[in-house]
């Protein structure tokens, strides 16, 4: 049975390969291979002090300004930390008799 790698190995993969990581687009892990965008590195910087604190555990904020952006009810809004949690989420939402 062939063993399951973690995708996101870039460094190693470098390294076994004798290349600058620099000179590989790594598409093995669900990562932007252009980095992130320059809003986000700014929002960071801004930012920066509030590291230490934990987000909302019900997302509130995050919804309502989601809400407000889109002109909707913060009930029609859902959130999640990540893919997998979001697919769970939706299978509560729209409860389909197959999964």
């Amino acid at each position: 049975m062939m063993e399951h790698l973690h995708g996101g190995r870039l460094i190693e993969a470098a390294q076994e390969n004798n290349l600058d990581p620099d000179e590989i687009i790594d598409f093995s892990a669900n990562i932007n291979f252009l980095g992130p965008p320059s809003l986000l590195l700014e929002a960071i910087k801004n930012n920066i002090n509030k590291i230490d604190n934990y987000p909302e555990v019900n997302s509130k904020s995050l919804k309502n300004a989601i809400a407000k952006k889109h002109f909707l009810d913060p009930e029609q809004v859902t959130v999640a930390n990540g893919a997998a949690e979001m697919i769970y989420q939706l299978t509560k939402i729209l409860k389909p008799k197959k999964v």
